[in-house]
């Protein structure tokens, strides 16, 4: 093993995934350990996934600073690519971890953003320009925030934006100038969340959103301000889309918005559309215009018929790869998919309802020779 190039034992941990595997290839020799290292530490999760004691959660974002700070300096420092925090981290905090990490991160999650604003996001954009994805929950970050990115992160791809409510209309015009600019290739993942809270966004932003080239958006929001968000990007056309979610869509979703945009967007593999009054003809529009979708997410969408569904799934053979169909919520009896998977105590009255289609009832319902319900 000492005689292999240090780039043919690359390639080979490149194929292992689990951190026990690569712990046990720490063990082999001094080479190997030295090999291993970019993969044991290339992602790292800080603190707890549910919220803690803030005092409690201080400490343990202190004493994982001070360890990044001993001599010799932690592996961390140089490798790690993939950093998610779910403590309760400061601007200072964050600016301390910025100083210390070496400029090859490309994914950062950031759980509890309470505390984070553009003092330490700014820098943050600064310092790791090899940014691909970033997630952040609960920031107070504001417009200045999104430009440092637009200008700093040019391979920024994903960026997902929860209950940040200082932000702007226009927060994603500065990515739209960086890509006429010919400064990166532009955002292609965006989520937007608000959780009832203060909605920044308008239909403005969707003008923005229309002239990125995305290929996965996500929205989910409550109220007036919202319905304005559905409006516009149910008029919006974005020839590269695969993957669409939109949450709590409402009155807004009715046949006669929803069929023209299916029908311009027959490139979509994955679409979930929550709690719309769409009817049995706009599934009937996404099994004739739609090529093959994977997924369809149909969750609170109660004026959908059975015929409706099992038409879809029977007819529409063209979507070889269909895995899934979420009915959750759609009170849709048990009774007329047989096919499908019980969630819950079947002997519970109340549970009678489907939660979703999988694979197994999918191709079921296929080779079935049901006359339509």
């Amino acid at each position: 093993m000492n005689h292999l190039p240090p780039e043919i034992i690359s390639s080979i941990l490149q194929h292992i995934s689990e951190q026990s595997d690569l712990l046990t290839c720490t063990l082999v020799n001094r080479c190997i350990y030295e090999a291993t290292l970019p993969f044991l530490w290339r992602f790292f999760a800080q603190g707890k996934q549910i919220g803690g004691d803030k005092e409690e959660e201080r400490t343990m974002v202190s004493t994982f600073l001070d360890c990044l700070m001993q001599q010799p300096s932690h592996p961390i420092v140089k490798h790690v690519q993939e950093l998610e925090l779910y403590s309760r981290w400061t601007d200072n905090q964050l600016m301390r971890l910025i100083s210390l990490i070496g400029p090859q991160v490309k994914n950062v999650y950031i759980a509890n953003g309470q505390a984070i604003s553009d003092m330490s996001l700014q820098p943050l954009a600064r310092a790791w320009p090899q940014l691909t994805d970033l997630y952040l929950y609960s920031a107070s970050a504001t417009q200045a925030s999104m430009v440092a990115l637009a200008r700093h992160c040019p391979r920024l791809r994903v960026l997902s934006l929860s209950c940040c409510p200082d932000l702007s209309p226009d927060t994603f015009a500065p990515f739209v100038h960086a890509g006429n600019a010919g400064v990166g290739v532009g955002v292609e993942n965006v989520t937007l969340y608000t959780n009832g809270g203060p909605e920044p966004w308008n239909d403005q932003t969707v003008l923005d959103l229309a002239q990125l080239p995305l290929r996965s958006f996500s929205f989910s929001g409550h109220g007036s301000s919202s319905d304005i968000m559905h409006s516009s990007i149910l008029t919006s056309v974005w020839p590269q889309l695969t993957h669409l979610e939109l949450e709590c869509i409402g009155a807004v979703g009715d046949d006669s918005r929803l069929i023209p945009f299916i029908k311009a967007h027959p490139q979509l593999t994955e679409v979930t559309l929550h709690e719309t009054l769409m009817t049995d003809a706009t599934l009937d529009a996404m099994g004739m215009y739609l090529r093959d979708v994977t997924y369809l997410g149909l969750a609170g969408n109660r004026h959908i018929t059975v015929s409706g569904v099992r038409r879809l799934v029977r007819h529409h053979r063209h979507w070889y790869h269909l895995a899934w169909v979420d009915l959750y919520n759609c009170k849709l009896k048990y009774d007329a998919f047989p096919e499908a998977c019980r969630v819950g105590d079947p002997n519970d009255a109340l549970n009678n309802c489907v939660h979703h289609l999988n694979q197994d009832a999918i191709d079921t319902i296929r080779q079935m020779e049901y006359p339509e319900l």
